[in-house]
């Protein structure tokens, strides 16, 4: 996502975030590949990685244990638990 700097007038590119999830062990990420990826932080390994959204995913959010949101430039919020990696609900 490119955004005006009023500073400098050249395009500044702002990185997604990237929050801790409520588990100190893991640690959500998004992507303009449209996955959310879930890390193990204790391995150092990729725990889960979604394709979240048909365009890039801008944020991700943590709404509990295991359930998480990613908010896309397709427009939408989706919710995904952990426990069933295979459905997500959209939120228009």
């Amino acid at each position: 996502m490119l955004f005006m700097n009023h500073v400098n007038p050249g395009p500044v590119l702002r990185t997604p975030s990237t929050p801790f999830h409520s588990d100190p062990k893991r640690i959500g990420t998004c992507s303009i590949d449209t996955t959310a990826t879930i890390w193990d932080i204790e391995r150092g390994e990729v725990d889960t990685q979604l394709i979240a959204h048909d365009k890039e995913v801008y944020d991700i959010a943590w709404g509990g244990l295991g359930v998480f949101a990613t908010v896309s430039a397709d427009g939408s919020v989706r919710v995904f638990d952990l426990r069933d990696k295979q459905h997500s609900t959209i939120i228009s």
